[in-house]
């Protein structure tokens, strides 16, 4: 048997062999032009090769050359034309074509990688075999889906004039068939049917292990470069079997050009009337998509969790992460040990992008970021379902890589859908998507997941959940130590002697990102008066963007806080981690405490009302500082007192279940119960805050003059007040 004896037969087989002879010479062929194939069998009656069309004949008619009759200058006169003087043939010589074989131009890439097997041909053989399951690698978009299938199909054919044989194709990119669900359909039916079954693997596409495992044939194909587009010339713009390779060599862009035209370019430029003509048109099409330069892979940032200031909490936990992720590395921790899935929950500008960048740039390693709203641009729904597929596929390939999700609040809860059917149906296709991607993520070693979210309340459960996410961080507003260094950083080497505690005061309540748009302000200063900057730059933008608050609002608040802060020492709450005062008002940050008895939620109402209390007590007047947005004192103790009523089972309607949202509005009974509550809750508290009145001015006065107090500051201001004080607890109302 000789080397293209296989056991395979039919017109598209011929072809095949055909076009691997064509390759082999053309990458063999001589200095000026070469016969490729001159032993081939022709019909010397068949008519002359017809001008090229869509869906033209392949044939070659071995005829005398022109450029055998034509002097040199001739020659290169024609040549200079366009016209390939060697595939010319003379005229009334006489025709030697070969048998015309009709086939498609998209399917013309995929004929000449399966040329390519013909090298090994027990690779055509298994490839033909029914029985046998085939993966075949496609190189590149110089092939489709659908030009595949159909090049298969044919491709299966046994005889010339015999329907196309039984094949199952499937098209497999990174996009589709996710995880590899519908993929066993087709595998059932290719069994059940006796078959044949070949999956066609894109760029980036991988088959689940399950379905890998029954492929008993793997098959990578080549792009196509030089020496196929003169093989195709040879069968479809010679009419002697001869081309004029020099010229040809000139003209054509280089393999690595052709290897990344998309196939209609190809067809398009085979529409040209000579072999010359299509190399000028291959070449003008290469460079009419150029630069199509290869994406780059995520970048390493460059900032470090080091530069991440004021999320003391956050970058301890991803800190461990680092840690883990170095033991596996090393083999020391197994992946699935290594906790991972982070959401980053705050409000904008506090560092969450900051901190992922952070994250990778610690790790050394790349940081692949996306978020809703790059996938939702990219169209409709399969658009962005696609879009986070090949987001996916990019943390996959990039392992070890941080892949971060901006924006996770967007995808809304399906539970919370609204009433109008394109919402639910838009918003819970979304999601459920984006859970099949979170799940893919995960299960890739390597590949540490954090997302970002502004309202963790809009998560859906399936999302947010442990397993998905393991991990939920609070970001808070930066500190008065945090702003410093913040401060500090964005100034660089600039103002180096400046005390940069009073600006830092200034900012209280402010954001990261505040304070770099802050900072820009000062350098635009600095650049507009042409000189380096000075420390009255940073003083002028701070009395811009953050005007001083007036002496009597400043003493004001500084009293109301002070008030929380005796009042919940007294009353034995936990202990505050600091106290602040800017120009949005004055808070107080401490733990929550559990609310199990009427005791305590006495104490917790005392609490919240001892801002009032204090005002009263210190400034003979009560302002509306208390009062204000949802989750005001006085906002929280309604809330609470509601609760014991109806909720609770600690009031006067006993033991009953009701919303008190629903109820408070139109239940006078209630309202006036909840006024009861707080009203004795702020007596209590200015009883408290009396026994404390040299603490309590203390605690102002200093809150006044330095606007932040820390958990060590403040546990030093209130060490005298001696404990709780549970002795005489509230009648009931």
């Amino acid at each position: 048997m000789s080397h293209y004896d296989t056991p395979i037969a039919g017109p598209s087989t011929t072809l095949v062999i055909r076009l691997h002879r064509l390759l082999s010479k053309a990458r063999s062929g001589s200095d000026k032009d070469v016969c490729l194939d001159p032993e081939l069998p022709g019909d010397p009656g068949a008519s002359p090769r017809p001008t090229p069309q869509i869906g033209w004949s392949l044939r070659r008619a071995g005829r005398a050359s022109l450029a055998d009759s034509l002097s040199g200058s001739r020659r290169a006169e024609l040549t200079a034309e366009g016209v390939d003087v060697f595939a010319t043939a003379v005229a009334d010589s006489p025709p030697f074509p070969d048998p015309a074989i009709e086939l498609p131009p998209a399917q013309l890439p995929f004929m000449l990688s399966l040329a390519r097997l013909c090298d090994d041909p027990a690779e055509l053989a298994a490839l033909a075999d029914p029985m046998r399951i085939s993966a075949l690698a496609v190189p590149n978009a110089m092939m489709t889906g659908t030009a595949v299938e159909k090049a298969l199909r044919r491709f299966a054919r046994r005889t010339s004039d015999a329907e196309e044989a039984g094949i199952s194709s499937v098209w497999v990119t990174p996009e589709s068939y996710p995880a590899g669900k519908g993929l066993e359909d087709y595998v059932d039916d290719a069994l059940t049917r006796g078959i044949k079954l070949v999956f066609s693997l894109a760029p980036g596409a991988t088959l689940p292990p399950d379905i890998s495992a029954l492929v008993d044939h793997h098959a990578a194909l080549r792009g196509l470069d030089r020496a196929g587009v003169v093989a195709l010339l040879a069968l479809t713009h010679s009419a002697t079997g001869r081309l004029d390779l020099v010229e040809l060599a000139r003209r054509l862009p280089s393999d690595e050009v052709l290897a990344t035209l998309p196939g209609r370019m190809l067809a398009a430029a085979l529409r040209q009337p000579s072999s010359l003509k299509v190399a000028d048109a291959l070449a003008r099409l290469a460079a009419a998509v150029a630069p199509v330069a290869p994406t780059p892979g995520p970048e390493r940032p460059r900032i470090t969790l080091a530069q991440v200031h004021g999320q003391p909490k956050a970058v301890e936990a991803l800190g461990r992460m680092i840690a883990d992720l170095k033991g596996w590395s090393a083999g020391r921790v197994a992946w699935p040990e290594v906790p991972n899935g982070v959401i980053l929950d705050g409000p904008p500008g506090t560092g969450k992008t900051l901190l992922a960048s952070g994250l990778a740039g610690s790790a050394d390693i790349p940081l692949v970021a996306g978020s809703y709203g790059d996938w939702q641009k990219e169209g409709h729904l399969g658009d962005l379902q696609k879009a986070m597929s090949r987001f996916v596929q990019r943390a996959r390939k990039a392992a070890p890589c941080v892949a971060f999700i901006d924006e996770l609040d967007s995808f809304g809860s399906r539970d919370s859908a609204g009433p109008g059917r394109w919402g639910l149906h838009y918003d819970t296709k979304a999601t459920n998507h984006l859970l099949t991607c979170l799940t893919e993520i995960r299960a890739t070693e390597g590949v540490l997941l954090i997302a970002a979210t502004n309202h963790r309340d809009r998560l859906d459960p399936a999302v947010a959940r442990a397993g998905r996410f393991d991990l939920h961080l609070g970001m808070r507003l930066p500190d008065l130590a945090a702003l410093v260094a913040l401060l500090r950083e964005g100034l660089g080497t600039d103002l180096p002697d400046i005390d940069l505690r009073p600006a830092a005061q200034a900012l209280l309540g402010r954001t990261g990102a505040d304070v770099a748009a802050l900072l820009r302000q000062v350098r635009a200063r600095a650049r507009t008066a042409e000189r380096a900057l000075v420390a009255e730059d940073l003083h002028a933008e701070i009395e811009e963007v953050c005007p001083a608050i007036p002496d009597q609002d400043l003493r004001r608040c500084a009293v109301h806080e002070a008030g929380h802060l005796v009042a919940g020492a007294a009353l034995g709450l936990p202990a505050a981690r600091e106290a602040s005062i800017n120009v949005a008002g004055g808070q107080v940050m401490q733990p929550p405490p559990f609310l199990t008895t009427r005791e305590d939620i006495e104490a917790v109402l005392a609490h919240l009302m001892a801002g009032r209390a204090a005002e009263r007590l210190a400034l003979g007047s009560v302002g509306s500082g208390a009062g204000g947005p949802p989750g005001s004192d006085l906002d929280r103790a309604t809330q609470i007192a509601a609760a014991m009523e109806l909720n609770f089972g600690l009031g006067s309607y006993g033991r009953v279940y009701l919303d008190p949202d629903r109820m408070l509005p139109i239940d006078g009974r209630l309202r006036a119960a909840v006024e009861r509550h707080l009203e004795r809750a702020e007596m209590r508290a200015r009883d408290l805050l009396s026994q404390h009145r040299v603490t309590l001015e203390q605690v102002a006065e200093q809150l006044e003059r330095e606007r932040y107090l820390d958990a060590a500051q403040i546990a030093d201001l209130l060490s005298g007040i001696a404990g709780p004080d549970r002795d005489a607890p509230m009648a009931a109302p």
